[in-house]
């Protein structure tokens, strides 16, 4: 029974894993919206960096990292935003922004993630 318990408490803590940024847990924030901002590194890992009115943006205190405060790796931008979800947020709108070519042309374009925490 004991061991029941034990493995109960760990599969619920992964289903609700807490998502911390600079060792704040985002579901003790006083804030209604965040920006996400999904980057994808060498290979393929994403990055979810989020900025919720934290006086430090630099990007290393903004990323979003586990337990250890390591980084924490997604297998993709929809990873990062159900993960979110799953954790009381949802999207509010996408933005992308322009970059690269000549005169304002877009070569490419930069995407990120206005979330808003969802009622309970």
């Amino acid at each position: 029974m004991k061991k029941l318990v034990i493995l109960l408490f760990v599969l619920l803590s992964l289903t609700f894993a807490n998502i911390l940024v600079d060792g704040v847990d985002l579901a003790d924030i006083d804030a209604h919206y965040i920006k996400i901002d999904a980057g994808l590194s060498w290979g393929s890992k994403f990055y979810a960096y989020v900025d919720y009115g934290q006086e430090n943006r630099s990007k290393k205190r903004m990323v979003v990292v586990d337990e250890n405060g390591k980084k924490r790796a997604f297998k993709s931008r929809i990873d990062i935003l159900n993960t979110f979800y799953k954790n009381g947020w949802e999207v509010n709108s996408a933005i992308t922004e322009p970059k690269g070519g000549a005169d304002s042309s877009a070569v490419s374009g930069y995407t990120y993630y206005l979330l808003e925490k969802r009622d309970k």
